[in-house]
């Protein structure tokens, strides 16, 4: 008779031995088994080890010893194994293994104490990540299990197989990052990597989010005096939720719902929560920090009865101010950018230099940085203001050098600055910053992105644990291995590797964010992507427009210049000089001149333009149309319908015995867009380029044969040479 027993020495019931003609079955399919399982196997390389020459699998058999298929089962008769329904070959896919552990169970058998050996491996059990690595030992006609990982205990008891620690860690690391399940799952497929399943990852989220929970509430109560607007905000749980639609008392569990009413009333319904939280710990609030646009401070005071200060935040503040100047700007050409930046700089500096609680000298400051841009420096300071030494000094920020004008524009900034905000001077000159909280908030949506929906279950909760209390915040990177050392899992080597030198790049930056150079250049950055971009908008034309696209004509809004080609010049070319004035600053805008002048000949008409001459490019060129008429400087002039004016262009052109050549400064930028789109629109590209040798740009060369000099203006360089 065949005997069936376990490790333990237990010999198994009458109903375990009646199975033993079943095994004879699978021992007489084996073969067979082989085969065909291992023509459904793909291999990764044409390296790996094929399942029929190496490895010895079988057909699963479903409960096999009373579901006991964890333990190691010995079997007393012939070489026929009894394996684990899911147990997989060793090229299925991936696991993550510890070597050392691997060589320890390799060792020796269990029962015979012979070595065992990786080629008579019969598959893995996997779990999640981990799993155990079936070996047969060909001594003794064992199965020996062993842990592909390192495990622990969840439970005090410490029973059963253990938690593999692989599995806990991937659940701190999904957190970490702030990924989600399927995000993980999909990376780790990507690599052929056995993933958990979604409810095996939700247990190991929940185990390490209560770890991370604790972890976080003993770094609050330590950072406590350094964050004094902490955040943490869920929206409900799917477990009351669904008591609710079906009418009956929810169970207990862990309720992440702390709010229910209007989003708006939201902040000031935290902000009373998270006062009183801190208050509840043991500390005195004296001021807080925070917006104006919430009645959250008035709310705290009401319903806790208790005395603050508010102070607020000085960006938010230079937001509001900055809004309200751009609502003027349609009025007022002079507001470019580069000047609205001007005075949002010189209001920043004002702050900043009388931030003591220097109520007065906000008051001369905000009359001071008016009038100091309208050449008025009644009110100037010597330590910052050169103007009091040198009357003749130019602005080095603002257009051209030289101040603003326009008197109604001062009253619109004397309203702004003097009127609404000399009122406030107290105020400013307390202001705080909440850009710690900012940083805070850009942290946290990296943990939990606002596009994925964690706040129906506790995991948004463990993700703004991560967040509030450790990650690149309190602890630093540091808390990972902290975290994992609470719950009785390695630290790890390269884990405390890693967060050493994440922390150290995180220093190094934030001393680097303080220096005065980072924030000069941050400025000059700013600045000059400001100026490209401002070009850019113009030499495009109008790209994006409500219902550009149904337009009738676009086409000259679409028109690209061809890619410039070198040209061999011939020797002793001509040089002709041009100049174009236009109706606009775009690239679609109309010619109203042009301009060629040689040694001895000259070019000059008016051209009848299509559209209206804006007023910038009025004040300028000092031409103007007006019911089929054109001035100059109020002098009416006599112009010509394109067509006829581009044909003596080219007339004018073509008397030259060989191809001139035609030069301007700045005209790669500007003038040579406008007169392509102009000849082009006519149908006479062709036809000029026939007589043309090419362009020379004044502006380039002069970068080439002067580098280094502050300014390639036309007007400058003609002023030094």
């Amino acid at each position: 008779m065949v005997f069936l027993k376990f490790k333990k020495g237990k010999f198994s019931t009458n109903k375990l031995i009646s199975k033993s003609e079943s095994f004879k079955k699978i021992r007489h399919q084996k073969n067979q088994s082989n085969s065909n399982l291992a023509s459904g196997i793909r291999e990764e390389h044409d390296y790996c080890v094929t399942v029929s020459d190496n490895l010895n699998v079988i057909k699963p058999v479903s409960n096999i010893a009373g579901g006991r298929s964890d333990e190691e089962v010995e079997l007393i008769y012939d070489r026929t194994d009894i394996l684990p329904d899911n147990l997989v070959p060793l090229n299925f896919c991936r696991f993550i293994i510890e070597i050392d552990l691997i060589i320890q169970g390799l060792e020796s058998c269990s029962n015979c104490m012979k070595p065992l050996h990786l080629k008579d491996s019969l598959g893995v059990l996997p779990r999640g990540l981990g799993g155990w690595l079936y070996i047969e030992c060909k001594q003794c006609i064992r199965v020996k299990k062993i842990p592909l990982s390192k495990r622990h205990f969840t439970t005090p008891s410490k029973r059963g197989p253990g938690v593999f620690d692989v599995n806990t860690k991937i659940a701190t690391g999904m957190l970490h990052v702030g990924l989600g399940e399927t995000q993980l799952s999909n990376l780790l497929a990507s690599v052929n990597l056995h993933y958990l399943s979604v409810s095996g990852l939700k247990t190991r989220e929940e185990e390490v989010g209560a770890a991370l929970e604790s972890y976080a509430e003993e770094s609050m109560i330590k950072y406590l005096n350094m964050e004094s607007n902490l955040q943490e905000n869920t929206h409900g749980l799917l477990t009351c939720n669904v008591a609710k639609r079906k009418g009956i008392v929810p169970k207990e569990h862990k309720c992440s719902k702390n709010h229910t009413g209007s989003s708006k009333g939201m902040e000031p319904a935290l902000v009373v929560n998270m006062i009183k939280d801190v208050i509840n710990k043991g500390v005195d609030i004296k001021e807080i920090a925070g917006y104006d646009d919430t009645t959250g401070f008035q709310r705290a005071q009401n319903v806790l009865k208790i005395k603050l200060k508010k102070r607020s935040d000085k960006n938010h503040i230079k937001k509001n101010i900055s809004k309200q100047i751009y609502a003027i700007k349609k009025n007022y050409k002079e507001l470019s950018q580069r000047v609205i930046n001007y005075i949002m700089q010189d209001f920043s500096y004002m702050v900043a230099q009388n931030k003591k609680k220097n109520t007065e000298g906000v008051t001369t400051g905000l009359k001071a940085m008016v009038g100091h841009i309208f050449v008025d420096h009644s009110f100037c300071n010597t330590k910052w203001c050169v103007f009091l030494e040198n009357p003749l000094a130019k602005f080095s920020k603002l257009p051209y050098g030289k101040p603003l004008q326009n008197l109604e524009l001062k009253k619109e900034l004397d309203r702004i600055f003097i009127k609404k905000l000399s009122i406030q001077a107290q105020k400013l000159a307390n202001l705080a910053s909440t850009q710690t909280n900012e940083n805070l908030n850009q942290m946290l949506a990296t943990k939990a992105p606002k596009y994925k929906h964690y706040s129906a279950s506790n995991s948004l909760s463990y993700r703004f644990s991560a967040t509030l209390t450790v990650a690149q915040k309190n602890e630093g990177h540091r808390y990972v291995h902290e975290v994992h050392e609470s719950m009785g899992l390695s630290p790890g080597n390269f884990t405390i590797k890693r967060a050493t030198f994440m922390d150290k790049i995180r220093r190094k930056y934030s001393k680097l964010q303080k220096t005065r150079k980072y924030k000069r250049r941050k400025i000059e950055l700013k600045s000059e992507k400001c100026n490209s971009n401002g070009i850019a908008v113009v030499l495009e034309g109008t790209t994006y427009e409500s219902n550009i696209d149904i337009e009738d004509d676009i086409t000259d809004q679409l028109e690209e210049i061809p890619t410039w080609k070198q040209i061999t010049a011939e020797e002793n070319f001509p040089i002709i000089v041009f100049d174009l004035e236009t109706t606009g600053l775009s690239r679609q805008s109309d010619i109203v001149q042009i301009a060629a002048v040689t040694e001895k000949e000259t070019f000059s008409a008016y051209v009848t333009p299509s559209k209206k001459i804006t007023p910038q490019a009025s004040d300028i060129t000092k031409l103007a149309f007006f019911d089929g008429q054109m001035y100059y400087d109020e002098v009416p002039v006599e112009s010509s319908p394109p067509f006829e004016v581009f044909a003596n262009l080219i007339a004018f052109l073509s008397k030259f015995p060989s191809k001139p050549t035609l030069v301007g400064h700045n005209i790669k930028t500007f003038d040579c867009h406008i007169l392509y789109n102009q000849l082009n629109k006519l149908k006479m590209w062709d036809e000029f380029c026939l007589y043309l040798n090419g362009f020379i740009d004044t502006r380039i060369l002069c970068k080439s044969e002067y580098p280094g000099r502050q300014s390639y203006k036309q007007c400058d360089l003609v002023s030094d040479f």
